[in-house]
């Protein structure tokens, strides 16, 4: 059995985060081969993003911004990750946001991803998310611009072969 982790982290997107929780619970798998757990960090919310993840402890691990960081306004994406992935449990480590609403198949892809090459990461695409405000509107934009330039039809493996090959890195992702 593979155990997996999905860390998602969070920072005031209480207008998304359901979306995104379901999204994940509702994945569909084996799991007689997958074990998967969901790891929330959230940053420091302050909109009605901790509500909606004490609705959803039982099914959840929640980790809210530790103490130690308490002198920051909110953790970067980076810290979050870190802590996140230190207080998870699987072989593989999945990170998205909560901003992102996945495919069903989504975990059990990237498992087979790991399964089929020698990998170490693999980087995917996502969709613009359905925020609100002036920030939404330009990651909206900056996502278009980004996706029409640089989506490319296979996933990139990265590995210790093709680190040590030196092949240049770039990150591409599968539509």
């Amino acid at each position: 059995m593979i155990k997996v982790s999905v860390i998602v982290t969070s920072y005031n997107n209480a207008h998304n985060l359901e979306r995104c929780l379901n999204s994940l619970l509702n994945q569909n798998y084996d799991k007689r081969f997958i074990d998967s757990e969901i790891v929330v960090v959230d940053s420091g919310s302050t909109d009605g993003s901790i509500e909606i993840l004490i609705k959803y402890k039982d099914r959840i691990k929640i980790i809210l911004k530790p103490k130690e960081f308490s002198f920051f306004t909110r953790l970067s994406p980076a810290q979050a990750r870190n802590i996140g992935a230190q207080n998870s449990k699987g072989e593989i480590l999945i990170f998205t946001d909560s901003d992102c609403v996945l495919p069903l198949d989504w975990v059990r892809e990237m498992v087979a991803s790991f399964q089929k090459y020698q990998v170490d990461c693999i980087i995917g695409n996502r969709e613009p998310d359905i925020g609100e405000g002036l920030g939404t509107f330009v990651r909206r934009y900056d996502f278009i611009l980004y996706s029409n330039k640089f989506i490319i039809s296979e996933p990139l493996i990265i590995n210790k072969n093709t680190l040590q090959k030196k092949h240049p890195l770039c990150f591409i992702s599968r539509k």
